[in-house]
C-alpha cells in the first residue's frame, strides 16, 4: 500500500492552520507534528478500510448509523458524546472510501472517451448484466450547461440524492441509462479489466 504523502501533509497543514487564527499564527514544529501524526493515523485507517470487502464496509456503516440513532435518544453525558464523535469519524472514513471507489470507477469509465467499454453489474432484480458503454456519446445527447434552469436543478438534486448512480450511454440500446456503481462487478476498458467487490 502506498500513501499519498502530499495529501497527508496538506491535510495536516490545513488542520494546523485552521486551529490558529492568522493574528496569533506562529509556526511551532511540535504542534505541527501532532497534526501530522493525526493525519497519518487517518490515512492508515482509510488504508485498512480499503482491505475490507465492500459488503462488510456497508454493513458496518449501517450498524454505525443505527448506533448513532440510538445515542441521539439518550441523555447527554460525556462518554456518550465521545462515543458519538468516534462513530461519526468512523462513518466519515467509510463514506470517504466509498466515494473514492465511486470516483475511481467513474474516471475509469470516462477514460474510454469515444471508444467502447464494458461494465458488468447486478440489476435491481438480481440478474447480472454487461452493458456496452460509449462515454463520449452521452455528451451529445445531454444538454449540459445549455439546459434549462429546472433541468440543471433536477440533475443536481438527483446527483446529490443518488451519488452512486452514473448516467451513461448504452450503445446496444442507443439510449441514456444509469449504472448503479454500488453493484458494479467489473469494468473493461482497452482490454484491461478491473474487478470490484
Amino acid at each position: 500500500m502506498t500513501y499519498n504523502r502530499t495529501a497527508i501533509m496538506a491535510q495536516a497543514w490545513a488542520e494546523y492552520r485552521s486551529t490558529w487564527p492568522a493574528s496569533v499564527y506562529r509556526f511551532c514544529r511540535y504542534e505541527f507534528a501532532t497534526y501530522l501524526r493525526r493525519a497519518w493515523v487517518e490515512a492508515r485507517a482509510v488504508a485498512r478500510l480499503l482491505t475490507v470487502p465492500a459488503e462488510a464496509r456497508e454493513a458496518r456503516a449501517v450498524a454505525i448509523r443505527a448506533e448513532l440513532a440510538g445515542l441521539a435518544d439518550k441523555s447527554f453525558r460525556v462518554n456518550i458524546a465521545q462515543r458519538g464523535a468516534e462513530l461519526r469519524r468512523e462513518l466519515a472514513r467509510l463514506e470517504a472510501v466509498k466515494a473514492r471507489d465511486f470516483s475511481e470507477m467513474t474516471s475509469l469509465i470516462h477514460s474510454a472517451g469515444g471508444r467502447f467499454c464494458a461494465v458488468r453489474f447486478v440489476k435491481k432484480d438480481g440478474t447480472l448484466r454487461t452493458m456496452r458503454i460509449q462515454p463520449a456519446t452521452l455528451a451529445r445527447h445531454v444538454a449540459g450547461p445549455s439546459a434549462s434552469e429546472r433541468a440543471q436543478k433536477a440533475f443536481a438534486t438527483r446527483k446529490e440524492r443518488h451519488p452512486n448512480l452514473l448516467p451513461v450511454w448504452d450503445a446496444a440500446k442507443a439510449a441514456c441509462r444509469s449504472v448503479n456503481l454500488a453493484t458494479v462487478q467489473s469494468i473493461t476498458v482497452n482490454g484491461r479489466t478491473s474487478f470490484y467487490a
